[in-house]
């Protein structure tokens, strides 16, 4: 590929969106991701059991890990701002999301039709696009 052919001669700085490396991940992040199911519901477990005054001490000390910090601090703005959207989060991961569903059964004023009678009823639909096509100003 030609130089500067991609970005229209715009050369991306390293680190930033777009361009070569992607931007660090912060450590609370990376941390959090790391996090597997079964220590995520057993700190979820022992933060939903708390008080509000135990998350925010948890919250503060400053010797609790990140992923203590994170799963209480989401409690803790949901109970505190009363957030429904966090708490929803962690009963999705706590339980699993509830599927979605749909419903797909579409039903057609044509669906009792036989097939001569579905025939029957194109023929009128070209018939009448017919007669529209011919008339003078190109309207009903």
């Amino acid at each position: 590929m030609a130089y500067g052919r991609k970005t229209g001669g715009r050369d991306f700085k390293p680190g930033w969106r777009g361009g070569p490396g992607a931007p660090k991940i912060p450590d609370v992040i990376r941390e959090s991701v790391k996090m597997n199911r079964a220590e995520f519901i057993e700190i979820a477990n022992r933060c939903l059991n708390m008080t509000k005054e135990e998350l925010a001490q948890i919250i503060k000390a400053p010797d609790t890990p990140a992923k203590v910090m994170i799963v209480c601090s989401v409690i803790h703005h949901a109970i505190t701002k009363g957030d429904p959207v966090r708490y929803q989060f962690l009963l999705d991961r706590l339980i699993g999301k509830a599927p979605d569903v749909v419903d797909v059964n579409v039903t057609s004023p044509y669906s009792n039709l036989s097939d001569h009678e579905k025939l029957e009823k194109a023929k009128l639909a070209v018939k009448a696009l017919e007669l529209r096509l011919k008339a003078p100003d190109g309207s009903d």
